[in-house]
């Protein structure tokens, strides 16, 4: 993660319309701010690999 932030992913799981992912986060990080950069970094992710698609 950005910032030098460390997790752990455990599991992920693709469904049709959504993701379920299963991972530790530091506990003096607030969830918002931790979805906020999973959102950031897979958005940025999407567009560099299929710039065409959407």
């Amino acid at each position: 993660m950005k910032n030098g932030v460390i997790c752990s992913l455990y599991s992920t799981d693709l469904v049709s319309d959504h993701v379920h992912i299963l991972l530790t986060y530091p506990p003096l990080m607030l969830l918002s701010g931790l979805i906020v950069n999973l959102k950031a970094t897979s958005c940025q992710l999407i567009w560099d690999n299929y710039p065409n698609h959407f």
